[in-house]
């Protein structure tokens, strides 16, 4: 997940040196090869784009995303 600055600037659809260009959030963990993942965010108000992606490269699949939010 990365928060986009200017959503009307960025590359349509987003290219490798967009996405090695900006700040990831959630990098760092060890990637895992599990059916399901979770994680929990506290992030700033924006716009923000979410890459999915399979443990294996160039494997397609289907993906459910779940994201809830609560404001304070």
């Amino acid at each position: 997940m990365s928060q986009l600055e200017n959503s009307d600037s960025i590359p349509h659809p987003l290219d490798a040196e967009y996405i090695l260009s900006h700040k990831w959030y959630d990098t760092s963990r060890v990637y895992s090869d599990l059916r399901e993942v979770s994680a929990h965010f506290r992030v700033l108000p924006g716009v923000y784009v979410i890459i999915p992606s399979t443990h294996d490269p160039d494997l397609e699949g289907e993906f459910i995303l779940t994201i809830v939010t609560e404001t304070k």
